[in-house]
């Protein structure tokens, strides 16, 4: 009996690569991800051509979201505008991956080419402005979201794995900034920035 059913399996696994098993997954895949980007096309402010949403952990606000053309954001992605005055705009030919989280209250500007690794974070938020013990003592989730600025990152940006870029910070040209960086000032473009907090390590000539 186990020798049929061992017979059975190995040629349900020979049909499947006969007709192309793992083209067949990615074709599926393709077509749940646009199917996913077309129930949130209308709810965006904008979104441009040729642009994939993989499904996402967390979409707030859409109604303050742009995107330009050619974007992909991929699986477990978090965009959150909140609030009626929070802003997110994301230019052209930005591939955001996995995991990341892009989460405003005031304003976050990402120009054309950003390139992203996974679980990335850019926040111009957090939960309060803590100047004290007494202020330390409300839950988390109850404080007043608080936010120093926007941010804005400029074209042809990469930014590495594991990367949180914070409030109130200006990212140049071409910059590239280290996995597992925190980056809690302006970097310039052209420059090479990593560490915690993030500090230039190299100029691009």
């Amino acid at each position: 009996m186990r020798k049929i059913i061992n017979n059975i399996l190995y040629s349900i696994g020979t049909f499947l690569r006969v007709i192309g098993y793992i083209q067949l997954i990615h074709c599926c895949r393709s077509i749940r991800d646009r199917i996913y980007t077309g129930i949130y096309k209308n709810k965006f402010q904008k979104i441009g051509n040729s642009c994939i949403v993989f499904p996402a952990s967390s979409i707030i606000g859409p109604e303050h979201i742009k995107i330009g053309d050619e974007c992909t954001f991929e699986k477990g992605i978090q965009l959150e505008a909140w609030g009626d005055n929070a802003m997110i705009e994301i230019g052209n030919n930005c591939l955001i991956r996995a995991n990341s989280h892009i989460t405003a209250y005031n304003s976050i500007v990402i120009e054309d080419g950003l390139l992203t690794g996974n679980n990335v974070l850019i926040s111009d938020n957090s939960h309060g402005n803590i100047q004290n013990k007494e202020e330390s003592e409300i839950l988390p989730l109850k404080r007043t979201i608080y936010s120093k600025g926007g941010i804005h990152i400029e074209k042809n940006v990469w930014i590495g794995n594991n990367v949180c870029i914070l409030s109130s910070v200006n990212i140049g040209k071409g910059a590239i900034i280290g996995a597992n960086s925190v980056v809690t000032h302006d970097v310039p473009p052209y420059c090479v920035a990593a560490g915690n907090p993030a500090r230039i390590i190299k100029k691009l000539i």
